[in-house]
C-alpha cells in the first residue's frame, strides 16, 4: 500500500469514527429526550389524577354539608312540633313557664327555615301574653337573662372565672366567654390547637373580631385539610414540611430547619446540587493551576507559551491547569447551568469562555473567575432555598454552603457600576444584607471587597 493510500484510508477510517461518535451522542440524546417526555406524561397523569380525587372529595364534603343541613332541618322541625305542642298546653297568663320553654326551644332552631316559622309562632304567642302581662321584649330579655346565668354559672364552675350578669361590664365578659367556648369546642372537634389559627385563647374572652378571624381560619384549614386527605402520602409530607421552614434567620438556619421533616431529594437534584458546589471548588483549582504556570497571556501570547512550554518538555503545570477546566466545564453546565444529555463540542467551547484561559490577559481572566463564583453562589443559595420552600430536607448541604459564605454574590466591573446599581440588586433581593461583592480596581488590578447593607442604611427613607 502507498503511503498516499495508506494515508486516505487513515482519513477516511477518522471520519467515519467521528460519524460514528457523533450518531451514538444523537442517539443518546434522543433516548433521553423520550425518557423525559415519558416522566413529563407520567407526571401530567398523576396530577390529572390528583385534581380528580380532589373534586371528588369536593364533593363528597358538598354532600356531607346538606346531608347535616337535611338532619339539622329534620331535628328543628321535630322540636318545632314540641313546642307548639307545650306551649298550646300552657296556662294564657303563665308567661314565667312560656319564658321557660321559649329559652329551652330557641337554641334547637337550627334550620334557618324552621327558625322564621318558630319566630312567628312565638310571636303570636308573645302578642297574647303581652296582652295579659309583660310584652315581647320582656320575654326575650328572661331568655337571655336565663342564657347569661347557665353561662355565668359554668364560668365559675369550670374555670373559676367570676362575672355579674346583672352589669354591662359582667355581660360584656360572659359573651366574650361564649364566643370563646364556640371556637374553642370546634378546635378540640378537629384536634387542632388555638396556636394553629394564630389567635391567643388563653383569657377565655374572645371579641367580635376575633371570632370573625377564628371562623376563617377554621374554614380554610378544614379546605386545606380536605386537599391533603386527597393527596398521596409524599405529596402530604412535603406540604406539612413546607410548615415547618424555618424562614427567621439566614440560609443556614433555613436549610438546617428542614432535616427533622424535609422530604427526601431525588438522584438528579442531589447531583445537581453536588455538581454546582464541586465546580465552585474547581475555580479555585483553575485559578492555582494557572498560578501555576507563571507565564503571560493574552491574545497571541497564550498559545506562543502554549507551545513554548511544549516544546521545552515542561508541560506540567500547563496539563494540571487544562484538567482542571476540563473537570470543571461539565459540572459547572450541569450543576449551574442545568445542561443535560451529552455536551457537544460548541456547548463546551461556550461553557470555556466562562472560565480563565491563555488567550485572555491575566486581568481578563480574574474578572471572569470571580464573575463566575458569583454566579454559582446566587444560583446555589437560589437552588437550595427553593427546595427548602418546596418542603425537601436540604440540611445536609449547610455545610458545604457555609464553606462558600465568603464568594462573592456580586462583582462590578467598576466603581462606577457598583455605584449606579448596588441599591437596586439589594432593593431586587440579588444581594442580601451582609452578602460579599467585589468591585474591580483597575489601579491594583484587583478586586475592592465590601459587605451589602440594608436598604435603610442606604437609603433612611426605602421600606423594607
Amino acid at each position: 500500500m502507498s503511503f498516499a493510500s495508506g494515508f486516505n484510508s487513515g482519513i477516511n477510517l477518522t471520519a467515519q469514527l467521528r460519524a460514528d461518535a457523533r450518531a451514538r451522542r444523537q442517539e443518546a440524546r434522543q433516548a433521553e429526550l423520550d425518557e423525559k417526555a415519558e416522566k413529563r406524561a407520567k407526571i401530567q397523569d398523576e396530577v390529572q389524577g390528583l385534581q380528580l380525587q380532589t373534586i371528588k372529595r369536593q364533593m363528597e364534603m358538598e354532600r356531607e354539608v346538606l346531608k347535616r343541613a337535611e338532619v339539622e332541618r329534620f331535628a328543628s322541625k321535630a322540636a318545632l312540633v314540641k313546642f307548639n305542642e307545650q306551649a298550646k298546653a300552657l296556662d294564657p297568663d303563665d308567661i314565667d313557664g312560656y319564658t321557660s320553654l321559649y329559652a329551652e326551644y330557641r337554641p334547637m332552631m337550627t334550620d334557618p327555615g324552621v327558625l322564621e316559622s318558630f319566630q312567628n309562632i312565638h310571636n303570636v304567642k308573645a302578642a297574647n301574653y303581652a296582652e295579659r302581662r309583660g310584652n315581647i321584649g320582656q320575654m326575650q330579655k328572661a331568655a337571655r337573662d336565663k342564657e347569661l346565668g347557665t353561662l355565668a354559672n359554668d364560668m365559675w364552675s369550670y374555670h373559676g372565672i367570676n362575672a355579674d350578669p346583672t352589669t354591662p361590664q359582667g355581660v360584656s365578659r360572659i359573651m366574650g366567654y361564649k364566643r370563646w367556648k364556640a371556637v374553642d369546642d370546634a378546635l378540640d372537634k378537629n384536634d387542632l390547637t388555638w396556636e394553629s389559627i394564630g389567635i391567643d385563647g388563653s383569657a377565655m374572652n374572645l371579641s367580635e373580631a376575633d371570632l370573625g378571624k377564628a371562623n376563617t381560619s377554621l374554614k380554610g384549614m378544614a379546605m386545606e385539610q380536605a386537599m391533603m386527605d386527597s393527596m398521596p402520602a409524599e405529596q402530604r409530607g412535603l406540604l406539612y414540611a413546607r410548615k415547618k421552614v424555618d424562614r427567621s434567620g439566614d440560609t443556614i438556619q433555613m436549610l438546617e430547619s428542614t432535616r427533622e421533616t424535609g422530604g427526601a431529594l431525588a438522584n438528579t437534584q442531589r447531583t445537581e446540587i453536588d455538581d454546582s458546589f464541586t465546580a465552585m471548588g474547581l475555580l479555585v483549582n483553575v485559578e492555582r493551576a494557572l498560578a501555576d504556570l507563571d507565564v503571560p497571556t493574552g491574545a497571541g501570547i497564550g498559545w506562543l507559551a502554549d507551545n513554548i512550554l511544549k516544546f521545552s518538555l515542561q508541560d506540567t503545570s500547563l496539563s494540571d491547569f487544562k484538567a482542571s477546566v476540563q473537570q470543571l466545564i461539565p459540572k459547572l453546565a450541569r450543576g449551574v447551568f442545568g445542561e443535560v444529555g451529552v455536551l457537544t463540542d460548541a456547548d463546551i467551547e461556550n461553557y470555556r469562555k466562562t472560565v480563565a484561559s491563555l488567550a485572555q490577559t491575566p486581568d481578563a481572566n480574574k474578572r471572569i473567575m470571580e464573575h463566575t463564583k458569583a454566579l454559582i453562589a446566587r444560583a446555589n443559595r437560589r437552588k437550595l432555598e427553593a427546595l427548602a420552600e418546596e418542603g425537601y430536607n436540604v440540611s445536609q448541604y449547610a455545610g458545604q454552603f457555609k464553606q462558600f459564605s465568603n464568594a462573592p454574590y456580586m462583582v462590578y466591573r467598576s466603581m462606577d457600576s457598583a455605584q449606579r446599581n448596588l441599591y437596586q440588586d439589594v432593593q431586587n433581593g440579588v444581594l442580601r444584607a451582609g452578602d460579599t461583592y467585589k468591585v474591580w480596581n483597575p489601579d491594583t488590578s484587583g478586586f475592592d471587597v465590601g459587605k451589602a447593607k440594608t436598604l435603610k442604611e442606604y437609603n433612611p427613607n426605602a421600606e423594607e
